[in-house]
């Protein structure tokens, strides 16, 4: 709950200067942009299904480029840096590589995907260094105003390293972002 609170946040903060942007009517062209540069929150929660044992939250920010060469396909890349919610020594950043399937992914207006996509990324506490990698299953939901856009995913990631790492049998993961980007 934390991860989207903190998200909300960001861009609600981030968005207000999207008041003064100027609505399309019938005269206007419709603004048709391709790639889109975005920054946000970004929040990962590890939950194991043992009761034994506290889920790991990290939060932290995200930087993001998308291209949608139509409206129902788009391709998104992110980088992102937490930092675990208890302990703040302990980081964790990576990469997600994302493919997007719905609609209004290119077009002004109202947009709603799903996504599937692969993440890589390093968990560090001062020498400690350990990788992951995965694929994950997710969705979003999101609008375009002419330059700029707001973006509202989740996604659940495989666990197969989180769970070797940890030596557990059953872990939850799940990644959310809220991105304010600009169109162009």
């Amino acid at each position: 709950m934390k991860p989207l609170f903190y998200s909300l946040l960001t861009c609600a903060a981030l968005s207000s200067f999207t008041a003064t942007a100027e609505p399309t009517t019938q005269h206007q062209p419709i603004y048709d942009a391709s790639w889109a540069v975005g920054i946000g929150s970004y929040g990962l929660t590890i939950e194991p299904d043992d009761n034994d044992y506290a889920e790991d939250e990290f939060y932290g920010y995200n930087l993001s480029l998308t291209y949608a060469s139509v409206d129902h396909i788009a391709v998104r890349a992110a980088l992102y840096d937490t930092e675990h919610d208890d302990l703040s020594d302990l980081e964790l950043s990576g990469l997600e590589l994302q493919l997007l399937a719905g609609t209004g992914l290119r077009n002004n207006g109202f947009k709603a995907y799903g996504l599937l996509g692969f993440y890589s990324e390093t968990m560090e506490l001062a020498s400690f260094e350990e990788d992951f990698s995965g694929f994950q299953l997710g969705g979003g939901i999101g609008y375009h105003w002419p330059q700029v856009s707001l973006d509202l995913s989740v996604a659940f990631r495989s666990t197969s390293d989180y769970e070797d790492f940890a030596e557990l049998n059953d872990v939850m993961a799940t990644s959310s972002s809220l991105n304010i980007a600009y169109r162009f």
